[in-house]
């Protein structure tokens, strides 16, 4: 026995010896560590927003149940519309996550359609009337699915409409691997038949399985506003090639077939890549030249885009099996120029999924790294890359969103998306993820209900896009894009010049598409005339990781931002007294209501009912009814009425300030190149970033007015009263001394 003991000791000495020693990531130093001096617990109350409250919002009743009004159409002025009020333009607030884990309770029907109803209830109460459905929440049990079916019917009975993602990775194929989860986006968009046949029969499946609860299939069921073939199909091929090696012959040999079709002889090929060594056939091409800078890069991208045309239409033959005859939205993964042809041809709506400071390395884990710079102070670059994918005939959804934590600046998110949103016409937000919990105890890269900041930002989107608050542009400024130039261009496979893009800041932008086949639903569209059309310039560059694409900064090319601006002028396309000055990073919108000035960090957005304005610390503001003399902190004030009455008539407003949300005991590297890495996660609390607030408001001149701070779920707490000085109304907040800790929300009221 001693001597097994011996033998055993030996053995474990030298697996010690030989093992390989525990990697050490050692980040940028000093580290910073979240602590409680200048962030204090955020009033944070388990419980689902009240009635009546001043963030309660609600669904209007004329609206119910969703699909009274039939299905969802696109109209002649290129908005969307149902098919019974095709004259009446509508848009849609939603967010992805209603199908928690939380709400199916194993065993226990009761109880699991409480929480559907509750969930849906509190749908209502924060004003959203659309969510995102994912396939991978039709699970194969029986009471998964029953669950889903009793969801459907809550949120049709309570007026709130569906996006239905048809698949999101797998697609029902033999022995599903979660790493190999992008080999089925590639086989597909190759349109390998055997993946083509596993997708149909999922998606046969989804739309045809008939809802016990509402009588209805989902293909029948005018619920249902529009349908993704395959969640961001268009995005990461070079990471797929990467990922999947043993799929490169699959990609070669699809891509010598249509080099072949394009060029004839290999010659011609030679001729136009500029081969310095000949290549003899078509077979010497090999997947790797997709890498080389010039032409056959851009083929590449050209074949890709080739495919996602002729897989859409495959799939548009599968949906109209099932019996669906709704609206199509495909290529929400990208913003390659490359992608606006396969979306102008194939989907009735262009989609886009974009994040600001999307985590590097991963999902928002240790060892992840997020973006510290302002989106402002980038000219609102992720609004840019957005509206660049906008198309003057079809509406625009975008179909994911978020401002990313850690970045400070996250209370930028509120004004930046939706107010520009709002002025360039897009038709729907859904936030990427779950705004709707009944117990807001998360803080991380993405979740939208556990952080006070991304709540308030919801709040705003609500004001300023759905409600209207923000008006839409009178005019529009077209590049105009033939399929010519994507067939020639050796750039359309980057995305658009963002200069270009930021003439989306001043007046109305879209890309024309003047001799592309149009796709049927959009047989009534005839929009208004551009006001000046202009053509591409420049390019941007790229960043990619998994299922996440970035815009960096733009290649200029030819394209003199200054000069166009001069032009806008010129044609009274804007006003004389626009301040536009984009060379000093000051945009102004042709309605006078959104100025942004970039290099002081700033973006104000002025309306009737609503005033805000993101600002630096330490810094003043004049608005309209609202001036902010200082705040001590970085943050995003807004002022907005809840009575339906301007802001000086208004009785009960609602004042937002917002500033940084951290979890105490989170430890960050130092910044490396604008970048800051998590090394810790806290355990601590959820807290507010404190801050002094020194503001006037001209209010109602007649009446005395107080200010509730209010619980995350709307209540009231205690009462301040509020002074006036020579008849304006002076608000005074100090975070750091309210009675239940910092909040985001302020009731003001006259008594």
């Amino acid at each position: 026995m001693k001597k097994l003991v011996i033998l055993l000791s030996i053995c474990a000495i030298n697996f010690a010896i030989c093992a390989p020693a525990k990697k050490v990531v050692e980040y940028a130093k000093p580290y910073r560590t979240i602590s409680s001096v200048e962030y204090k617990r955020a009033d944070i109350k388990d419980g689902w927003v009240k009635k009546g409250s001043a963030i309660y919002f609600g669904v209007d009743e004329s609206q119910k149940p969703a699909g009274k009004f039939g299905r969802l159409i696109i109209n002649k002025k290129g908005k969307f519309a149902f098919e019974k009020r095709p004259n009446k333009a509508v848009k849609f607030f939603g967010y992805n996550g209603v199908v928690s884990r939380d709400l199916l309770v194993k065993g226990d029907v009761e109880k699991t359609r409480k929480n559907v109803r509750e969930k849906v209830a509190m749908t209502v109460a924060q004003g959203y009337n659309s969510v995102m459905i994912w396939p991978r929440t039709f699970a194969e049990t029986p009471e998964h699915q029953d669950m889903v079916d009793y969801l459907i019917a809550e949120l049709k009975k309570n007026g709130i409409y569906v996006q239905l993602r048809l698949v999101s990775w797998n697609i029902g194929q033999p022995n599903y691997s979660f790493e190999r989860r992008d080999e089925p986006k590639f086989r597909c968009l190759m349109c390998d038949p055997v993946w083509l046949g596993y997708w149909e029969n999922s998606v046969m499946r989804l739309l045809t399985h008939k809802n016990p609860y509402t009588g209805m299939t989902l293909a029948e069921d005018p619920i249902v506003l529009g349908v993704n073939f395959f969640g961001e199909m268009n995005s990461g091929y070079d990471r797929l090639m990467m990922n999947i090696p043993d799929v490169a012959p699959l990609g070669e040999e699809k891509w010598r077939k249509w080099l072949k079709a394009k060029y004839g002889t290999i010659e011609k090929l030679n001729e136009e890549w500029k081969q310095k060594t000949p290549l003899k056939s078509f077979e010497d091409v090999n997947i790797h030249y997709r890498e080389r800078a010039g032409r056959p890069t851009s083929d590449w991208y050209r074949f890709i885009s080739y495919k996602h045309e002729k897989y859409n239409k495959f799939c548009r033959s599968v949906i109209e099996k099932a019996g669906y005859k709704g609206l199509v939205w495909e290529g929400d993964g990208s913003r390659r120029m490359s992608e606006i042809l396969p979306r102008g041809t194939t989907s009735d709506i262009v989609p886009i999924d974009i994040y600001y400071c999307h985590p590097r390395g991963g999902w928002g884990r240790v060892g992840n790294s997020v973006g510290q710079e302002s989106a402002i102070s980038r000219n609102g670059s992720y609004v840019l890359t957005t509206i660049s994918t906008k198309i003057n005939d079809r509406p625009l959804i975008v179909t994911e969103h978020n401002y990313c934590f850690w970045n400070p600046h996250v209370y930028e998110g509120g004004l930046l998306m939706p107010a520009y949103g709002a002025f360039q016409g897009f038709s729907q937000f859904l936030v990427h993820v779950n705004p709707v919990t009944k117990e807001p105890k998360s803080l991380d890269a993405f979740g939208a209900g556990g952080s006070p900041i991304m709540r308030a930002n919801e709040v705003l989107t609500y004001l300023l896009f759905f409600r209207g608050d923000v008006s839409e542009s009178k005019k529009r400024a077209d590049l105009v894009m033939p399929k010519k130039w994507f067939d020639e261009s050796k750039v359309a496979k980057f995305p658009m010049n963002l200069n270009q893009a930021s003439v989306g800041l001043m007046v109305g932008f879209a890309v024309s598409l003047p001799d592309l086949t149009r796709p049927q639903a959009l047989k009534k569209s005839t929009p208004k005339k551009a006001d000046i059309q202009f053509a591409p310039s420049g390019f941007a560059s790229i960043y990619a990781q998994d299922w996440f694409t970035d815009v960096e900064r733009s290649i200029d090319g030819q394209f003199n931002i200054a000069k166009f601006t001069k032009l806008l002028r010129e044609r009274k396309i804007i006003s004389e007294d626009n301040i536009s000055d984009p060379a000093n990073g000051v945009f102004q919108t042709d309605t006078g209501e959104i100025t942004m000035r970039a290099k002081e960090k700033l973006l104000k957005v002025i309306t009737p009912r609503t005033e805000a304005v993101a600002i630096s610390a330490n810094k003043s503001e004049l608005l309209k009814n609202l001036k902010i003399n200082s705040t001590s902190v970085d943050g995003c004030i807004a002022l907005s009425s809840l009575d339906g009455k301007n802001i000086p008539e208004s009785s009960r407003l609602l004042l937002i300030y917002t500033t940084e949300a951290q979890r105490v005991g989170t430890v960050y590297s130092a910044p490396e190149k604008n970048f800051v890495t998590l090394v810790k996660t806290g355990k601590g609390p959820i807290c507010l970033k404190v801050g002094k607030l020194d503001a006037l408001a001209n209010l109602a001149s007649d009446k005395n007015f107080v200010m509730y701070p209010l619980h995350s779920n709307g209540e009231r707490r205690e009462k301040i009263e509020l002074q006036k000085e020579n008849g304006v109304v002076k608000i005074n907040l100090d975070t750091s001394t309210l009675q239940n800790g910092p909040t985001v929300f302020f009731e003001i009221v006259a008594e």
